[in-house]
């Protein structure tokens, strides 16, 4: 965990608060004048009462290092929080295709397996969306590594455009649901045995 030093009215100017609604911030304190900003993983330092920026003054070299080195580790914690959330909908589409398999054929039912087709095509659209948005945010990344040191105070964090059509497409959505709903539909069209 790291820490920075900051004077109010920075923050306020570099600090939007949508960030802290998607960052990985652990806290925020404020003594005086001074506000101290921890980001997880980072490697920002400050001195204690030593501003690293002056609201009035431009940003020194090593102060533009520690933005564009704490925004590159802000945009990595929201791609590793997207790929960890298309995980999970992967994790709990087979958990409810497995599930209503299983009552399908103990029940002697169609109805279970209507709710893990649905079930799969709602979890694949969303993971389909999670995947979408991971693409936006590693555009962005790509955008923010390449920008001029100049730039290194703005810390938005807003995905770059994406193409849902590309997510729907990708390998990694295609490879994984479309087995599941061969497999469900074909027991759909033969009938569950009873």
């Amino acid at each position: 965990m790291a820490a920075v030093l900051l004077e109010r009215s920075v923050v306020k100017r570099a600090f939007p608060l949508e960030m802290f609604s998607v960052c990985s911030y652990t806290g925020l304190t404020a003594r005086g004048d001074k506000v101290r900003l921890e980001i997880q993983g980072s490697a920002m330092t400050g001195t204690a009462g030593e501003p690293l920026v002056s609201p009035d003054a431009p940003l020194g070299h090593d102060a533009l290092v520690q933005f564009r080195v704490a925004h590159l580790t802000m945009l990595q914690a929201v791609i590793g929080r997207m790929a960890g959330y298309s995980s999970s909908v992967k994790n709990f589409a087979v958990t409810i295709a497995a599930a209503s398999l299983a009552v399908a054929f103990d029940k002697a039912t169609e109805l279970p397996l209507w709710i893990a087709l649905g079930a799969a095509l709602l979890l694949g659209a969303l993971d389909a969306y999670y995947l979408f948005k991971e693409k936006g945010f590693r555009a962005t990344y790509e955008r923010v590594v390449g920008e001029p040191l100049s730039k290194a105070g703005e810390l938005a964090i807003k995905p770059d455009p994406a193409s849902f059509r590309g997510a729907l497409a990708s390998v990694s959505i295609w490879l994984f649901y479309l087995p599941l709903l061969g497999i469900v539909g074909w027991l759909i069209w033969k009938g569950v045995p009873q």
